[in-house]
C-alpha cells in the first residue's frame, strides 16, 4: 500500500483544494439558510461533491478526523438533497462549526488526528435525522389536509411545539 501522507506536493494540493471546497460549502450553506425558496438541488449537489472530495483526499492522506467530519457533512447534504428540506439556523450553525473545524485541522495538519471531533461529528450526523423526520411529518400533514382538514388541524396542534414549518 502506498502512503501519501509524507508527500509534500500531494499534501499542499490537498490543503489548497480543501480550502476551495470548504469555501463553496460555506457559501452554499449561507445561501440555503437565508433562502425562503425551494432548495437549489444543483447547489446541494455541488456542495456534496465538495464534501466527498475532501473525504476522499483525507482518506488518501490518512487524515481520520478531517475524513470523519467531511463524511458527516456528506451525509447531511445527501439527506438534504433527497428530502429537499430548508436548512434552519441551528443546522446552519452546526454546518459552519464543521467547516471551521476542518479549517483549523488543516492549519495543524500533522496534529489533526489528535483532536477530539467525536461530539461535532455526532452533532453533524444528528442534523440528518431531523431533516427526514420533519420532512415526513410535513408530507403527512399535507396529505391530511387534502384527505381530512379536521384531522390535519388536530395533527398540527400535536406537532406545533416541536416542528417548525
Amino acid at each position: 500500500m502506498m502512503h501519501f501522507n509524507n508527500d509534500m506536493e500531494i499534501i499542499s494540493t490537498f490543503e489548497v483544494e480543501t480550502k476551495e471546497h470548504l469555501e463553496l460549502i460555506e457559501l452554499g450553506i449561507l445561501q440555503l439558510a437565508n433562502s425562503q425558496e425551494k432548495i437549489n438541488k444543483d447547489l446541494v449537489r455541488a456542495m456534496f461533491r465538495s464534501a466527498h472530495s475532501i473525504k476522499a483526499g483525507s482518506n488518501l492522506l490518512e487524515l481520520q478526523n478531517i475524513g470523519a467530519l467531511a463524511h458527516a457533512l456528506e451525509v447531511v447534504l445527501q439527506k438534504l438533497l433527497s428530502d429537499a428540506f430548508p436548512i434552519e439556523s441551528e443546522s446552519a450553525t452546526v454546518f459552519l462549526q464543521g467547516i471551521d473545524t476542518i479549517r483549523e485541522l488543516l492549519e495543524n495538519l500533522q496534529f489533526s488526528d489528535l483532536a477530539n471531533v467525536t461530539s461535532l461529528v455526532e452533532k453533524l450526523t444528528e442534523q440528518s435525522a431531523p431533516l427526514t423526520g420533519r420532512a415526513n411529518v410535513k408530507r403527512q400533514l399535507q396529505k391530511a389536509v387534502i384527505n381530512n382538514p379536521f384531522q390535519a388541524r388536530f395533527k398540527v396542534g400535536i406537532f406545533r411545539d416541536s416542528i417548525h414549518f
